[in-house]
């Protein structure tokens, strides 16, 4: 009944089908519901697979220069 409130008489009519020559649907799509946090292309086993950290530190470590001389050592 809230379609009628919202449309008015001018658009639709409770029982009738949609469309021009109201040949259309005449009862409402129901939704699938969906109750997970998943979206499209979501990777479950990503969290446990890529470590930002290693990569972080990796990079990090390969920007370290050591020169070393018989005395001492120097970064």
């Amino acid at each position: 009944m809230r379609t009628y409130t919202i449309y008015g008489s001018s658009y639709w009519i409770t029982g009738k089908g949609l469309g021009r020559n109201e040949s259309g649907i005449t009862k409402a799509i129901k939704p699938k519901l969906k109750f997970d946090t998943q979206g499209v292309g979501h990777d479950a086993s990503e969290q446990f697979t890529y470590h930002w950290w290693e990569h972080a530190f990796n990079k990090a470590a390969n920007n370290i220069q050591v020169s070393t001389t018989e005395v001492s050592a120097k970064l």
